[in-house]
């Protein structure tokens, strides 16, 4: 299975344009390589120097995924942003999910991360449903959208599929397997719609 690194989504979204700008996804620290080798072998963990330096514990972390665009309209250019994902591990213990949310860092087991993936899907859908409505709300008469509500879910719904299936082949280490996948799940769909 191909890794998808935060450099291979942040270049992937970026050419994915929005009016007024870029779409931002990006991690934490963009300074810093892609992966250094965990001293532990933990093939997830990102290797940072800090959480290794302690001979009795080790920390790892993998590297972290946030939401830190201008939107945030944080002072601080270097802010950690908000909606922040990653693994991580003390020693040898299980990996858990951390999540930053009402200012906490819960982890997460597994149907709690599929409970958050399941809420984050159609929260980004309405996202992009609600700037098509602001769009027609600045410039009435003046944008191309004429749609109904239900019509802009869906083209918004159409959209993030469009910017996923980007993302999945542009990171595919088969991009003929990955098309074939979807393919066939649009066909499962048509047979399902009877079209």
């Amino acid at each position: 299975m191909t890794q998808l690194t935060a450099k291979a989504i942040k270049t992937t979204m970026a050419a994915a344009p929005v009016a007024g700008g870029q779409v931002p996804l990006v991690e934490q620290d963009t300074e810093t390589p892609e992966h250094l080798r965990c001293p532990d072998g933990i093939d997830w963990c990102a290797g940072a120097p800090d959480n290794h330096s302690d001979p009795r514990e080790h920390r790892h972390e993998s590297r972290e995924y946030a939401l830190t665009g201008r939107y945030l309209q944080d002072p601080q250019p270097r802010s950690s942003g908000i909606a922040a994902v990653q693994l991580t591990a003390w020693d040898n213990d299980r990996p858990r999910l951390t999540f930053q949310g009402t200012g906490l860092w819960p982890e997460l087991d597994l149907p709690q991360t599929d409970e958050l993936i399941g809420d984050a899907v159609p929260w980004v859908i309405g996202l992009l449903a609600t700037r098509r409505r602001f769009a027609i709300a600045l410039e009435p008469g003046k944008t191309p959208f004429t749609e109904t509500e239900a019509e802009q879910t869906s083209a918004a719904a159409f959209s993030l599929t469009a910017r996923a299936l980007e993302t999945a082949l542009s990171t595919s280490a088969n991009r003929a397997q990955t098309l074939r996948a979807f393919r066939s799940l649009l066909d499962l769909h048509t047979d399902e719609a009877g079209a």
